[in-house]
């Protein structure tokens, strides 16, 4: 039985006109409850009797409250670039890898410098930089964004920031930040990270 069908049949939902792959059910406390999925993609919002209602009926769903961010199957598809390419095939893979930063916030800083190439400046030293970089996140593909429940009564911000002068190929400076919301047990989200030239 598809995911689709299970929440359809079972948990009664039905799905909304507008968007067949998002269900949803009215309950008598007056809240909303939306499933939504996406080949084996997942987006549940509603109360924690939903959730567990969910849980209960589904085994294949997680009874844990955390999420992750990964990208491992795209990271997978993922190529090295011939030497000989041109520009327009050397824009179309920095997109690509671009992408990535969005779970890895340690990428953001070489994806921002990748977009800083210009075809003017084009040369072989660029289409290096950013085989070195899908190399690198090739060989880390494991590394992911993990969301855990932080206890609100201990949150803190942390903020790193740093800069490097006139270190970009047309000398100006770099500056990036990051941002993590922290509690006392050292579980963090961190908010999308910043990387810029200036």
């Amino acid at each position: 039985m598809t995911s689709t069908n299970h929440v359809r049949q079972q948990v009664k939902m039905e799905p909304i006109t507008s968007d067949f792959s998002l269900c949803m059910k009215s309950s008598s406390e007056n809240t909303i409850r939306l499933f939504g999925n996406y080949i084996d993609d997942y987006l549940f919002a509603g109360d924690a009797e939903f959730l567990h209602s969910l849980i209960r009926q589904k085994k294949c769903l997680s009874s844990t409250a955390w999420f992750q961010i990964r990208q491992n199957e795209y990271i997978k598809k993922l190529s090295r670039m011939e030497p000989s390419i041109d520009f327009e095939k050397f824009q179309s893979v920095r997109a690509a890898v671009s992408w990535i930063h969005n779970s890895r916030s340690d990428k953001c800083y070489s994806a921002n410098l990748a977009y800083q190439f210009t075809n003017a400046q084009f040369s072989a030293r660029h289409i290096k930089f950013l085989n070195e970089s899908i190399m690198k996140v090739k060989e880390t593909k494991a590394l992911c964004l993990n969301f855990r429940p932080l206890d609100r009564n201990t949150l803190q911000l942390l903020v790193y920031s740093d800069a490097s002068f006139a270190t970009n190929e047309d000398h100006s400076s770099q500056f990036g930040y990051l941002i993590l919301l922290v509690d006392y047990k050292n579980n963090c989200h961190n908010f999308p990270c910043f990387s810029k030239k200036s």
